[in-house]
């Protein structure tokens, strides 16, 4: 029986969409999704889980060159 893949939470790969640049989005948010899923191996899925929001948080911060703020790239 295969064991269902996890999946990082839904609401911090929006949030991610909505802030990170459009030409950045798949590479970043394939890197987290790597990361998540060593992450649950490592630490058990609930820990990933704060961790990816945590990476995504970060991610996010102003006066990054790949997040958009208003619509708009800074």
């Amino acid at each position: 029986m295969l064991l269902a893949m996890k999946q990082p939470p839904r609401l911090a790969d929006r949030l991610l969409r909505f802030f990170c640049a459009p030409h950045r989005l798949e590479e970043v948010q394939g890197d987290l999704h790597e990361e998540f899923a060593w992450q649950v191996e490592r630490l058990g899925e609930r820990r990933a889980r704060w961790r990816y929001w945590q990476d995504v948080l970060g991610f996010i911060k102003p006066g990054r060159a790949d997040v958009r703020l208003d619509g708009h790239l800074r």
